[in-house]
């Protein structure tokens, strides 16, 4: 296969060598479209609670151009269906990555240890009003594109207390197609 992990979805590029990306779903799935495999993941989930590494730290080589990507190292916890992905600020110390069926926005603090290794260690998190698309952070604002079962945007602010679950919630119902 093109790429041997599973479907890609999402990425975050931490700088010019290192990035982390999403599966929507591992190899391990066979479905003709991915509509297909979702139904197949949500039904795993909800059936026997089916968790995949769907997380991935991928490096370059600048001086050889040799890419490598990996399951993140420090995410002990599967994902159901990781969906969106994103930063914490300008400095990139803090990854947010949505979990769709468990309706939580995973947080995990990102330790460099030198320049093509990190190591994730996870934090509380954020449990959502709905299941999320897609997240985004600006400023000390996280926008959230929730899908069921009240289509619209939630915006959590600030971001930066997400963790400790001290946040305001705004749902703007309308705003996604």
């Amino acid at each position: 296969p093109l790429f041997p992990f599973g479907g890609l979805n999402s990425l975050a590029v931490l700088d010019e060598n290192n990035l982390f990306v999403t599966l929507s779903f591992d190899n391990t799935y066979n479905g003709s479209t991915q509509e297909d495999v979702f139904i197949q993941i949500g039904l795993d989930y909800f059936a026997t609670g089916s968790v995949h590494e769907l997380l991935l730290f991928c490096s370059r080589d600048p001086s050889t151009g040799a890419t490598d990507c990996r399951f993140a190292p420090g995410v002990t916890e599967g994902f159901t269906y990781a969906n969106g992905i994103d930063f914490e600020g300008p400095q990139k110390t803090t990854l947010f990555v949505n979990d769709l069926f468990e309706r939580k926005i995973r947080t995990f603090d990102i330790n460099r240890q030198g320049n093509d290794q990190v190591h994730l260690a996870e934090t509380a998190g954020l449990i959502l009003p709905g299941a999320a698309k897609e997240i985004l952070l600006r400023g000390d604002q996280l926008f959230i594109g929730l899908q069921i079962p009240n289509d619209g945007v939630a915006v959590f602010a600030p971001a930066a207390q997400a963790d400790e679950g001290e946040f305001s919630v705004r749902v703007v119902q309308g705003l996604l197609p």
